[in-house]
């Protein structure tokens, strides 16, 4: 599928229910090296691996909730999870930024809002029972967007998602 097969079993175990959590004990060693697959080969960097997500993401039984996905984060990362749902046959209405930008932007021909930095979170209830899919690659921004969302009463895991 264009990415590693650990992880494609890890991602339809969880599509079908599975449940995962971390054991305290070491069970298995692995030794890597500089001649590793995970270290060069492309099925194993992030850019598979968030391919991977979109896919899994397609089959899940939010597949036909589709048609309400936004796209919080319009950078590399914005782009590529949109292009991959586009593979999948599903169109995002559009980005959402966690800056305010300029009106009547539009990214990839999808229209782009900015949230305002004052607070005014009108923007997230601009879109008709949505979904959101968190696509801010840095981890501290996407985490306040996680607080911001929750703030305002989305649920994770439901209303909004995180792929990075």
């Amino acid at each position: 599928m264009g990415w590693a097969e650990d992880y494609d079993l890890l991602l339809r175990a969880l599509r079908r229910g599975a449940r995962f959590a971390k054991c305290p004990e070491i069970l298995v060693r692995k030794r890597e090296t500089s001649a590793s697959l995970s270290r060069y080969d492309r099925r194993y960097g992030r850019m598979a691996m968030l391919q991977a997500k979109v896919h899994h993401f397609a089959r899940s039984g939010l597949a036909e909730l589709a048609h309400r996905i936004v796209l919080i984060g319009s950078g590399r990362a914005g782009r590529s999870i949109a292009r991959f749902l586009q593979s999948e046959g599903i169109e995002p209405q559009g980005f959402i930024d966690n800056k305010q930008g300029p009106p009547g932007r539009r990214v990839m021909d999808l229209p782009a809002y900015g949230l305002d930095t004052a607070g005014d979170d009108s923007v997230l209830r601009s879109f008709p029972d949505p979904i959101f899919v968190l696509s801010i690659g840095n981890p501290t921004e996407a985490r306040k967007m996680e607080l911001r969302l929750e703030s305002e009463g989305f649920r994770a895991g439901s209303d909004f998602f995180r792929f990075l």
